[in-house]
């Protein structure tokens, strides 16, 4: 990898754990300190595994909502769509101009509720789909993915 990789660090948090897992590996890494304080801690990817996917889960499997939605780890589905729908609404990335990791794991989901039908079909998560779909890389995936399936299907 010819990037530095960059280290968004709170000794506080289980970010120890990469941190120990980076110097295992030895590889150059820089870090920047995180304060929770400033809630500076708000990262996209943990959003899309602890509210987005369970939310979306719940929505296709017709599970019914908590009575409490602070029970729920994600809070409720309206809350989280409303949250994602604010995030995509300046554009046209999670990061503003910016494209990320946090595209290709929240799109990823975007696009997936949006195939099962569990995400409600809006303006802003189409155009988000579809300019994810665009890119390089995401047409290269799925040019691969389609030789995958015929193998697997030829060998099945």
């Amino acid at each position: 990898m010819s990037e530095e990789v960059v280290f968004y660090y709170n000794p506080m948090s289980r970010a120890r754990i990469v941190h120990w897992m980076l110097e295992e590996v030895g590889e150059p890494y820089r870090m920047e300190l995180v304060n929770f304080d400033k809630g500076e801690h708000k990262k996209w990817m943990f959003f899309g595994a602890g509210c987005v996917e369970p939310a979306l889960m719940d929505r296709m499997m017709s599970r019914p909502a908590p009575s409490r939605p602070s029970a729920n780890g994600y809070g409720c589905y309206e809350d989280t769509v409303s949250t994602l729908e604010k995030a995509l609404t300046p554009g046209p990335y999670i990061l503003g101009d910016r494209f990320s990791a946090a595209d290709v794991y929240i799109g990823s989901q975007i696009q997936f509720g949006l195939m099962m039908k569990s995400l409600e079909t809006k303006p802003v998560f189409a155009a988000y789909a579809a300019r994810l779909e665009e890119r390089a890389a995401a047409k290269r995936v799925a040019e691969q993915a389609e030789i995958f399936v015929a193998q697997l299907k030829a060998s099945a």
